[in-house]
């Protein structure tokens, strides 16, 4: 098994925070993710990289010796893509279209990738895909509209929390109906 840019990402972002929960964050997956990557990365290595005192995550030696090297890796890597895409560069405004769940919790994540390898681009989000007034649009369900195209961009998944002893924890597939005997 090799030592992945993602994994290097986590460590780096949870030695900076000192926190695996805001390393996580900040790329963009699971705090539980981020804690087998680290996990993952430790074993690899075959020694810790960390100290946890509390729910702080300091670095021990090991931890810092590599940080530098980390960091470094990090930035050429960095600085090949920018290389690589400053012939494709775009600029100007990019008008996107969104429903209010994607605008807030769905296109930060794209669009903050977007902005780092194509800084002299703009967004503006607007609430009214069928206006037309936007270069793309998302929105969640299904659209029946005469003058929109769309195309499966993404699927989700939602999941019913309930306590543990509750009866429909014993259920597979659920339906809509199931859950209106427990209204």
């Amino acid at each position: 098994m090799r030592i992945t840019l993602k994994q290097l990402q986590v460590f780096v972002n949870t030695a900076k925070s000192e926190s695996i929960s805001a390393g996580a964050e900040k790329c963009f997956i699971s705090q539980a993710a981020a804690s087998m990557s680290l996990s993952q990365l430790e074993n690899m290595l075959d020694t810790t990289l960390f100290d946890r005192v509390g729910k702080r995550m300091k670095l021990n030696a090991n931890g810092k010796n590599l940080l530098a090297k980390a960091i470094k890796i990090l930035d050429e890597i960095e600085e090949f893509e920018t290389f690589s895409v400053k012939n494709t560069l775009l600029s100007g405004k990019i008008v996107i279209g969104a429903s209010t769940t994607i605008a807030n919790y769905v296109l930060p994540k794209y669009v903050a990738i977007f902005k780092k390898l194509h800084p002299d681009t703009d967004f503006e989000i607007i609430n009214n895909v069928e206006s037309l007034n936007c270069d793309v649009g998302f929105i969640e369900g299904e659209c029946n509209s005469q003058v929109i195209a769309t195309s499966l961009w993404a699927k989700d998944k939602l999941k019913i929390i309930c306590r543990v002893n509750h009866p429909l924890t014993t259920q597979n597939n659920l339906k809509i109906k199931d859950l209106l005997e427990y209204e």
